[in-house]
């Protein structure tokens, strides 16, 4: 009867309503997830930047500057001290903020705190290790050294010099977590991929 035809239309049109509002999700999930993508490329982008900034700088202090000194005349040495020392520690420990901060990020983004990843635990834990080095050893005691702070410059230039060489063997491992937390994994999977292939 007609009562039965409206009754068709209105559960049809309902059917509708629910399509379309399924559909407008799976839009906006869309679109939500490209936003997601985004934002994690500009923290893994600004996550690499730093950190070549940092461990650049680390390995110009243990590499150049630190043998420089060395052989550089006192009135060079003082001079070195008072202006690109500052300018070039400056860039150092905020380099490592910003990687540490960026890291952390997306440490929680791919789930490190949740599933076991061997690989990329040996980069975090290295590299908050070798941050905090910086921030509460090699800092402090370079500002005793170049004398923005009253201390014992001997003592501290020893402590900071040790720290800083410990980043830098830290430094390979680091690197080697951060990467095989990705490429490792990828080679893992495809072995797995072909042991379980069927031979013939």
């Amino acid at each position: 009867g007609l009562g039965d035809v409206y009754k068709r239309q209105a559960f049809e049109s309902r059917c509708d309503i629910l399509h379309s509002d399924v559909g407008l999700y799976a839009v906006i999930k869309k679109l939500g997830d490209a936003r997601m993508a985004y934002v994690e490329f500009f923290f893994r982008y600004f996550h690499v930047l730093a950190g070549i900034v940092w461990i650049g700088m680390l390995y110009y202090f243990n590499f150049v500057q630190t043998e420089y000194f060395k052989e550089a005349e006192a009135s060079a040495k003082s001079d070195a001290m008072a202006k690109l020392a500052p300018r070039a520690l400056w860039w150092f420990r905020w380099g490592a903020m910003l990687t540490f901060l960026t890291g952390a990020y997306l440490f929680h983004k791919v789930g490190g705190f949740a599933a076991p990843m061997p690989a990329i635990w040996v980069g975090a834990l290295a590299g908050t290790f070798m941050f905090l080095n910086v921030w509460l050893v090699i800092w402090p005691n370079q500002q005793i050294v170049l004398g923005m702070k009253e201390g014992d410059g001997p003592a501290a230039a020893a402590k900071a010099g040790l720290a800083s060489r410990t980043n830098t063997l830290f430094s390979g491992p680091m690197l080697l977590g951060m990467l095989g937390s990705k490429y490792l994994a990828d080679i893992s999977t495809l072995s797995l991929i072909h042991s379980s292939e069927p031979t013939r």
